[in-house]
């Protein structure tokens, strides 16, 4: 990803709207299911270097692997 995360945001301040919290995530959902799958994962992509940082989601995942002895039924 090129540039800081925050900056690929385009914010608008052109006015202040007050609305309930049901209504605030009807919009959120109309606007999320009128994107493409794509630029749904983009966006999570982004939400996650804005969240952990680029250094902390380049690394790889690690691998933990734990064996439990059962006794035989």
């Amino acid at each position: 990803m090129k540039g800081n995360a925050a900056d690929s945001f385009g914010v608008t301040r052109r006015g202040l709207e007050i609305t309930t919290h049901a209504e605030a995530e009807r919009v959120d959902r109309e606007f999320w299911w009128s994107r493409t799958a794509i630029e749904r994962l983009r966006h999570l992509e982004t939400l996650r270097e804005l969240n952990y940082g680029p250094e902390v989601i380049n690394q790889r995942l690690q691998r933990i692997l734990t064996v439990l002895k059962r006794p035989r039924r």
